[in-house]
């Protein structure tokens, strides 16, 4: 059985995923989630690009008070609880 693409296996990973596990920037499912001083968890590299050209909350427009990110280490082992069920599946076993 031939493996998706790379692209189609993200999509169908975030389709497959709780919302809290994909960043609302990217809509995809996160590898490096931060909490933001809004509250919310984006992935890493998305928030940065986002910082670097303002100041704001991606989600909600208000001005945030730090621009500190914080690793949301709990989330992360989640993630990668779940691809790796999803990957085991994938390989026919379970």
């Amino acid at each position: 059985m031939q493996s998706p693409p790379p692209c189609a296996q993200a999509l169908d990973d975030a389709l497959a995923a709780p919302s809290a596990f994909v960043c609302p920037i990217t809509q995809m499912v996160m590898v490096h989630p931060v909490v933001a001083a809004d509250g919310h968890t984006y992935e890493r590299d998305a928030i940065h690009r986002w910082l670097s050209s303002q100041s704001r909350s991606p989600l909600n427009g208000t001005q945030l008070q730090s621009l500190t990110l914080t690793p949301n280490h709990n989330l992360r082992s989640q993630i990668a609880e779940m691809t790796s069920m999803l990957d085991g599946y994938r390989n026919g076993s379970k």
